[in-house]
């Protein structure tokens, strides 16, 4: 009997001293290499959200804040602004969201910037300057950190005032297609579709919710795939070749603009420069 408890004290020791390891490591990644902060703990964009990013370059820390609407951006837009303005929604990953630089130098900020400016005159030997003009622009950033076009098509269609959008304009990135090949279910796009609007929200058990909120998680993964070398977009699940993964993103476009253009908007495709097109 002695033995038999032994054993079990062994055994809960040495649980205890995991959990107790496994902890520490959870906390050391969280404060001193928070590289997987995204991932573990995506945005909540129903409301403001604030945190800390550095740039890339600099490793300056700035503000990352989203507005009443969801989008990235310094300002709010009121459903007066929305009804009475031109409305430009930009869909797209972390090029477009632009997380790791501070908001001022996001591209959607500087086109909001532009379009709302107007010529003002100046003195005769000085240069025309431009003045802000109060809101007949409104240019909204609906990127998603690393989120292929099916995420963001279903950002599109969750939007409440999507009908108040004069132009939609998905930016394609090279990683998109790597994206959409991880998907489950041999390139169907209903299921791609049904997959993304259920992830996380239906059917996930407590453990999977506790596991992919841990920064532990993702730095398996990323281990996992730097040895194995496994493309982290590729999926475990069946992942579709690149000629299906073409397919089914321009059936995707196809039907996203569809919808665009029965809202009433235009639909509109940003090609990133790359060495290779859509590849």
């Amino acid at each position: 009997m002695s033995q038999a408890k032994r054993a079990i004290g062994n055994c809960l020791l040495a649980f205890a001293s995991l959990a107790v390891g496994l902890a520490l490591c959870e906390a050391t990644l969280r404060l001193f290499h928070p590289r997987y902060e995204y991932a573990a703990a995506p945005p909540q964009r129903t409301y403001h959200w604030s945190s800390q990013y550095r740039h890339p370059d600099t490793g300056e820390p700035h503000l990352v804040v989203y507005n009443n609407l969801g989008s990235r951006q310094h300002r709010d837009f009121h459903q007066r602004e929305l009804a009475e303005g031109v409305n430009l929604a930009f869909f797209g990953d972390s090029f477009t969201e632009n997380l790791r630089m501070a908001a001022q130098y996001s591209f959607t900020e500087v086109l909001d910037y532009l379009l709302n400016a107007q010529p003002r005159r100046g003195p005769s030997s000085s240069p025309a300057r431009t003045a802000p003009r109060a809101g007949r622009f409104n240019v909204l950033n609906f990127g998603m950190d690393a989120r292929g076009p099916v995420e963001q098509y279903w950002r599109y269609r969750g939007l409440g005032f999507k009908r108040l959008l004069r132009h939609v304009f998905y930016v394609h990135s090279r990683a998109d297609i790597h994206r959409l090949r991880g998907w489950r279910g041999g390139g169907r796009l209903a299921g791609q579709a049904r997959q993304a609007r259920q992830a996380g929200q239906e059917g996930v058990s407590t453990l999977v919710r506790v596991l992919r909120g841990l920064h532990l998680t993702y730095l398996g993964l990323d281990v996992w795939h730097r040895i194995g070398g496994t493309d982290p977009a590729s999926g475990y699940f069946g992942a579709m070749s690149k000629p299906m993964a073409l397919a089914a993103l321009d059936a995707l476009l196809r039907r996203w603009r569809r919808e665009v253009e029965a809202n009433g908007g235009a639909f509109h495709i940003v090609l990133l420069p790359s060495a290779e097109i859509l590849l």
